[in-house]
């Protein structure tokens, strides 16, 4: 049966083999005998051929056997230059390798100079038996002939491309990033001279604004063009680069003044802000903040001043308070805790410190936000002196093992609320400023790497779990044989015992 099919296959191949044609192959037909050859490929492009173009193939190769390609992968770009090809013609010869029959190649055109066009999109497959070759000419996925004679000549034919212009619609804009790089999509430009229904798509290597700078941006030069998409090779680009109209917008900044409380009668500290995020690299602050002036006990503005941070941000200035107080810096500890509040009050405050009831509402109120990790303390505060001026700093003791981890500190506020502040643990100790000290809960992330089982454990357990099984199975099998004995079940046990000295001995 085999034979059978072999036989009808040779035959089916003999015939297609023979088949008219409009182009031939260098080598010899096949006969019964069978006989040697060579066989080589003459590419011709037609159309218009200037001088000095360059055509580009894309080369496949593949394993064949009957109606089956397989294992394709591409080889070398195969190109023909009318420089060295005036007549636009060029030979590709085969390796000695298919001589031996059941391998593949396809022919496709690949890419033209920029300003031609493929005009009959098209490709060649070439399959090689043991004597014979067949090559087909195909055109949208369908084969329109079959050569087999020599010598086969695949043309491929180019034109003039249809022209493609680039045009302004939208405008670039992007918020100020300290880059020239930007993102260009199609609302920023139109394609015109495209036939409507034709698949043609821009793309492009980059696109960067003539400066990075919000003062001096105005355009935009889009570089590498190139056309994608189904009907691409009907088109060509005048140039591979088209200017855009561009604008880059100032980058939102908020900077808030710090509060700062000193003592009377000392020289100002500095002023301070905080930004909402950090500059862009390369850029830096100008001038200073300032305040009210007066050296009075009481509370002063602290303004915007001379702060500048370029026409490169947008900026949202949030003033600050200066407190001249008539109290110096003083802190208060607690013996029993080690925690300690700081700050500009009465010498004569007293500090209470006590651990946070679990039981109460309020410790089940500030556990309820803790699932960002475990909770490690909770503490009732109280203090009490007769002047406060500006904020309290406290500082909870954690130990040096959660230095560099971060903490969240909740806090029970006085209207009944909860606020949480995100510190990192330094010299054993996380520092948090409130306006009044009331409950606390300190919670950081888990440790995962404490919660993993050392492999050692595990080993052990899987020991005990297997012993655990052998001498349950010893006892049950044991409590068996003395039941069987107790009823007298010796002849059913001597049967039992027989099959399964049968049983090990076969399957030794």
């Amino acid at each position: 049966m085999k034979t059978a099919k072999k036989l009808l296959c040779i035959m089916i191949i003999l015939v297609t083999f023979l088949l008219p044609f409009t182009a031939n192959a260098t080598g010899e037909q096949p006969s019964d005998t069978p006989q040697p050859f060579s066989f080589t490929l003459e590419c011709f492009v037609g159309g218009i051929v200037p001088k000095d173009a360059e055509f580009v193939f894309s080369v496949t190769v593949g394993d064949y056997e009957w109606d089956t390609v397989e294992n394709l992968k591409p080889t070398d770009n195969f190109v023909i230059s009318t420089k060295d090809n005036p007549d636009g013609k060029k030979t590709y010869t085969f390796p000695d390798t298919v001589k031996n029959g059941g391998v593949y190649y396809s022919f496709k055109m690949l890419s033209t100079t920029a300003k031609l066009a493929i005009v009959d999109p098209c490709e060649y497959h070439v399959y090689f038996a043991e004597t014979a070759v067949k090559v087909e000419r195909i055109e949208n996925g369908l084969p329109v002939d079959n050569f087999v004679d020599e010598p086969v000549v695949a043309s491929f034919n180019c034109q003039k491309a249809t022209e493609v212009k680039v045009t302004v619609a939208d405008t670039v804009t992007k918020v100020y990033d300290g880059k020239p790089q930007t993102a260009v999509t199609e609302k920023n430009y139109k394609l015109t001279g495209i036939v409507e229904g034709h698949d043609v798509k821009l793309t492009f290597d980059k696109a960067e604004f003539n400066s990075p700078n919000v003062k001096d941006a105005k355009t935009v030069t889009v570089s590498g063009l190139k056309l994608t998409g189904a009907d691409a090779a009907k088109y060509g680009i005048a140039s591979d680069t088209v200017e855009l109209k561009g604008e880059i917008t100032p980058r939102p900044l908020t900077v808030t003044a710090d509060p700062i409380v000193m003592t009377a009668g000392q020289p100002d500290p500095k002023l301070t802000y905080t930004l909402s995020e950090e500059l862009i690299e390369g850029n830096t602050p100008l001038g200073a903040l300032t305040r009210d002036e007066g050296s009075a006990i009481g509370e002063y503005k602290i303004t915007r001043g001379t702060l500048s941070f370029g026409d490169n941000y947008e900026i949202t200035f949030i003033e600050g308070k200066l407190t001249v107080s008539n109290y110096s810096l003083a802190e208060i500890r607690d013996p029993a805790t080690d925690i300690r509040v700081s700050g500009h009050f009465d010498t004569s405050a007293t500090l209470k410190v006590s651990a946070l009831d679990p039981q109460s509402k309020t410790y089940s109120v500030l556990a309820a936000g803790t699932s960002w990790g475990k909770i490690v303390s909770a503490y009732d505060i109280v203090f009490e002196g007769s002047g406060v001026d500006g904020t309290l700093s406290i500082k909870f003791p954690v130990g040096e093992k959660y230095n560099g981890k971060e903490f969240a500190i909740y806090q029970y506020a006085t209207d009944g609320t909860v606020e949480c502040s995100k510190v990192v643990a330094e010299n054993g100790t996380v520092t948090v400023s409130t306006e009044k000290c009331t409950q606390f809960m300190l919670a950081t992330a888990k440790d995962k790497s404490a919660n993993k089982t050392p492999v050692w454990k595990i080993i052990l357990k899987v020991l005990l779990i297997i012993i655990i099984v052998i001498i349950s199975l010893a006892i049950l099998l044991a409590l068996f044989f003395f039941g069987m004995i107790y009823f007298n079940r010796t002849k059913e046990l001597k049967k039992i015992i027989r099959f399964v000295k049968r049983f090990l001995k076969k399957n030794k």
